[in-house]
């Protein structure tokens, strides 16, 4: 019996949105997080137009423009989402008309800098929104814009998209803390289609000072944390045992859960801090013991 659980070699990618797309956070700060993850092998970089008041996109084809221009567009793999429009006072609109699909696509592909999009996400559709999208973004793959059509949202749309027959890659939030993608998961990678996983480090919840921000990233990923996922909050702050393992950091911890899971392809993370994004790579090409496996399945 083999003492280390060896996944099924999931990429590491990085999400540009949040806290990193921020007005407030330089734009010099925000190319030196990309910098590191090129520098640590992320070639897999997803983001949308609609992220931080429609400013993470250009951030992100800017930061990756002298990259591109030396390696050139192919060695990189770009996902953007579709589905949202930002309105008046910044406010999300829903909006999956296909003139509008198309039209937010070229927004994106002239944002990222590139004539073709390796997948776009339709962003939490219901199931009339799906059948209304999909055929724009089936075309728009015909045409040689796309290569792939994937779908971002959460259960129980997740499941109908990872069983929909024109759906490439699905995308759900999955830590230890909120498994509810699991099922999905499960099934689209039975249907061959690739699965993507993010928040694997559930925005680092469990924290002991997660309720005393020192930076603004952290007011912005705690506001985050108590209106959208208070549950998860709860239930992080009471995993104590994340700290007991000796050896093995909460982080660790919480990547090699998601690591476990042999369904998931990509594993997507984010950061402001180029040290993070470090950290993260060198956690993720760690073998995990069997006893810890154990620990985490438990």
């Amino acid at each position: 019996m083999k003492s280390n659980h060896t996944p099924s070699s999931p990429q590491l990618g990085f999400g540009a949105s949040g806290a990193w797309g921020a007005r407030w956070f330089t734009e010099g700060a925000a190319s030196a997080v990309i910098d590191q993850a090129l520098k640590s092998g992320i070639r897999h970089f997803d983001t949308a137009g609609f992220y931080t008041g429609g400013l993470s996109e250009a951030r992100l084809g800017r930061a990756l423009a002298p990259f591109m221009a030396q390696h050139g567009r192919k060695t990189l793999t770009l996902s953007t989402k579709v589905g949202k429009e930002i309105g008046k006072r910044g406010r999300l609109i829903r909006d999956y008309r296909p003139e509008s699909i198309r039209a937010q696509l070229t927004r994106s592909m002239a944002a990222l800098g590139t004539q073709m999009v390796d997948i776009v996400y339709l962003h939490g559709p219901n199931k009339h929104e799906l059948s209304s999208a999909l055929p724009s973004l089936t075309q728009a793959k015909d045409d040689g814009l796309i290569k792939a059509i994937g779908i971002c949202t959460d259960t129980p749309h997740l499941m109908q998209a990872a069983c929909h027959p024109d759906v490439d890659v699905v995308m759900g939030r999955y830590n230890l803390f909120h498994q509810d993608s699991t099922a999905a998961f499960c099934a689209a990678k039975e249907k061959g289609k690739t699965v993507v996983a993010i928040a694997p480090l559930a925005q680092a919840l469990w924290r002991r000072d997660l309720f005393f921000p020192k930076r603004p990233a952290d007011i912005w990923y705690l506001a985050r944390a108590v209106f959208k996922n208070w549950p998860e909050v709860k239930s992080a702050q009471r995993a104590k045992w994340l700290y007991e393992i000796d050896g093995w950091s909460p982080a660790s911890l919480a990547l090699s859960f998601v690591r476990m899971n042999t369904d998931i392809d990509i594993v997507m993370t984010t950061s402001t801090k180029p040290s993070h994004i470090e950290e993260t790579t060198n956690i993720f090409t760690r073998s995990i013991p069997a006893d810890v496996v154990a620990k985490l399945k438990a």
